[in-house]
């Protein structure tokens, strides 16, 4: 497993992604989401267990359907 150096609550010093979060059931039943578990080293030294959360290409294709056309870029008419 992956060392990640974190502050106190768990938000990564170098990416200042949380860690203390996991993806939900139905999204990771749906193979939209991936947990990976990750070792956590606090500014104390102590270490604790934490996850780092993956979107598949299966979820961004999903997010990208659900994005309102306005946001996507588009261009001309519909």
């Amino acid at each position: 497993m992956e060392t990640i150096v974190v502050t106190f609550d768990g938000v990564g010093l170098t990416d200042g992604e949380n860690y203390h979060h996991r993806a939900g059931r139905k999204a990771v039943r749906a193979g939209f989401m991936i947990n990976q578990d990750v070792v956590l080293q606090y500014p104390d030294g102590s270490m604790g267990r934490g996850t780092r959360i993956l979107v598949t290409p299966k979820g961004l294709e999903r997010l990208k359907r659900s994005m309102p056309l306005s946001l996507r870029g588009s261009e001309g008419t519909a």
